[in-house]
């Protein structure tokens, strides 16, 4: 089990001289499916292709054109075991993120401002790694990807965190309204 949690604001575009840089930027050149990395835990750097590959164990990318979160996570079932946020993170606002790993039930819960924002169960159970955790970017999207957000409030959790740790971390993104007032219907 395991469970990261952040705040995440996206930089507007031509926000802080964006603008003014001399080479475009990722988000002005992105096309759909343009993944940026947000946290990445694991480049295995034994694999034989192209010397490496990643681990995603987990995984939590923006999409530049939807700005929805996409999760990956490696499971022994084989490869990644991928899904996608409901949410879209609009620039200029800061936003909870949680994500939440319960491997006996191979379940991943993804909150936004401490709701339930998606969920998936998995094939197999996580395919843990000794490789480094990534934040902000990796190794493999250094030179691809320039996608200016902040990052706060980080942290990681060798368990799993409850719904009511994660709402009331989250409490202010709603402006006083608490979390479980609020729910995605028909996901």
């Amino acid at each position: 089990d395991f469970s990261y949690t952040f705040w995440l604001y996206l930089i507007p575009e031509g926000a802080f001289g964006a603008a003014a840089q001399p080479a475009p930027s990722a988000r002005q050149a992105a096309g759909p499916g343009q993944l940026c990395t947000v946290l990445r835990k694991g480049v295995d750097s034994r694999a034989q292709d192209f010397g490496r590959r990643y681990a995603a164990a987990p995984a939590i990318l923006i999409d530049l054109a939807s700005r929805r979160l996409q999760i990956e996570l490696a499971t022994d079932a084989g490869l990644a075991e991928t899904f996608q946020s409901n949410a879209r993170l609009k620039p200029g606002k800061w936003f909870h993120i949680a994500l939440v790993r319960m491997d006996a039930e191979k379940l991943v819960r993804l909150y936004v401002n401490g709701v339930l924002d998606s969920s998936k169960r998995t094939a197999g159970s996580t395919h843990v790694n000794n490789e480094p955790l990534y934040v902000g970017g990796d190794p493999l999207t250094k030179d691809s990807c320039d996608a200016p957000f902040y990052l706060d409030e980080l942290k990681a959790y060798g368990r799993h965190v409850t719904p009511d740790e994660i709402q009331a971390e989250a409490s202010p993104a709603l402006a006083g309204v608490e979390p479980h007032f609020v729910r995605l219907a028909c996901v």
